[in-house]
């Protein structure tokens, strides 16, 4: 079994039309994933560890409280 790092970006679409989005700058994954056999998806548990960072994805370099990650929230969320 091999762990590979990567760069994870969630987005949740609020219903107000407002978007959550989580940036992880460097992440393991681990558990399972979800498979589809005809109409019958699957669901396995899987989840993301947050690893320190020293730069984001375009270089810059991260302050130390930013190292994990990034959360910005756009739109209205009433």
């Amino acid at each position: 079994m091999t762990i590979t790092e990567a760069a994870v970006k969630f987005v949740h679409q609020m219903p107000s039309g407002g978007t959550v989005t989580v940036y992880l700058w460097k992440a393991q994954g681990s558990g399972e994933v979800t498979i589809t056999f005809g109409d019958d998806p699957h669901e396995f548990p899987y989840e993301f560890t947050a690893l320190t960072a020293t730069t984001d994805w375009a270089g810059n370099t991260l302050g130390s409280k930013e190292r994990l990650c990034k959360i910005e929230l756009v739109g209205d969320f009433a």
